[in-house]
């Protein structure tokens, strides 16, 4: 099965996408965990929340819901030990997950941090499943993709996040996923940042599939984001607060692209189930809340969770 290597720092060619095999990760040949210039944002708590969140609602969306109730699985590189106790607390796991990459802490703290050195994820009381799906070569394994995706289902995932994609298709990938939307779980993936118009596996092939699309600050999309197809969803992908990894030391950095701006959709994901199972007991479902979100948009470039919350009878 194709793999994916991780990008070491040494490897970061600025915003250069650099695809190792046939898979790559979303955002790691951005500045979000290679950008050697960038400082620390903060490591102390800010008496405000960063731009992303207010842009897109949270702030009053959680009013309403936080996530409670909610498990978003990452499939990615693990999660840090050092400096989560918060996250960690809300951690479903299944085998020791530490992340010697840095993405997937970042990933997980855009989508359910819970105020560790500072940082908020929009969906901070949904509880967290770490799936390290790294081989013993420190790839990527779509082999490990696939497992995955069968223990979110059976650890009850509401949503599964995959901030990564390949060219081609895989037909293993491909029929987990049917497994995993038959359950009512949607996936959101990331859209890629390598300024390509060719669609991307599973984010813009796969129609079960939520494809998540990086755009700047001021609504623009990222003069390195791939296009994407009707299941797409535009989100903050540009200086994003999360936690990383480097040198087994634990910061918070400015992140960008698809992968981050996955998460932030996930974490949209989360809020959005949270209040239609506790109103109803049902599950939204992966068309529905594509249609909420995209409606949720109109006054601006984001989507507004508490308008979409509203859309949903919340």
């Amino acid at each position: 099965m194709p793999q994916l290597r991780p990008l070491a720092a040494s490897e970061h060619l600025g915003h250069k996408s650099i695809v190792v095999g046939r898979l790559l990760v979303g955002a790691l040949a951005t500045a979000a965990l290679g950008c050697w210039s960038c400082a620390p944002i903060s490591t102390q708590p800010s008496p405000t929340l960063p731009w992303h969140l207010e842009a897109i609602g949270a702030p009053e969306a959680w009013t309403v819901t936080q996530g409670e109730g909610e498990l978003i699985a990452f499939l990615d590189t693990g999660l840090a030990d050092q400096a989560l106790p918060a996250l960690r607390q809300r951690e479903l796991s299944l085998q020791t997950t530490q992340d010697a990459v840095g993405h997937g802490t970042a990933v997980t703290t855009l989508a359910a941090g819970s105020g560790d050195l500072g940082v908020w994820g929009v969906a901070p009381r949904a509880r967290v499943l770490s799936i390290s799906v790294l081989d013993g070569s420190g790839q990527i394994s779509s082999q490990l993709v696939v497992l995955g995706i069968y223990a979110a289902v059976r650890q009850g995932a509401s949503v599964i996040n995959m901030s990564f994609g390949q060219a081609s298709d895989s037909p293993q990938i491909r029929s987990a996923i049917d497994f995993a939307t038959a359950h009512g779980i949607v996936i959101v993936a990331a859209g890629g940042d390598t300024a390509s118009p060719t669609a991307l596996f599973p984010a813009d092939i796969v129609d079960e599939v939520v494809a998540a699309r990086a755009l700047g600050e001021t609504g623009e999309p990222s003069p390195y984001a791939n296009r994407v197809g009707v299941n797409g969803i535009d989100a903050p992908g540009r200086n994003l607060a999360a936690v990383r990894v480097q040198n087994e030391t634990v910061e918070v950095f400015a992140s960008a692209g698809s992968s981050m701006a996955t998460a932030l959709v996930s974490g949209s994901v989360a809020l959005l189930e949270a209040c239609v199972h506790r109103r109803s007991g049902s599950v939204l479902g992966q068309a529905a809340v594509v249609r909420v979100l995209r409606a949720s948009a109109k006054q601006g470039p984001w989507f507004n969770l508490r308008s979409a919350l509203r859309a949903v009878g919340c």
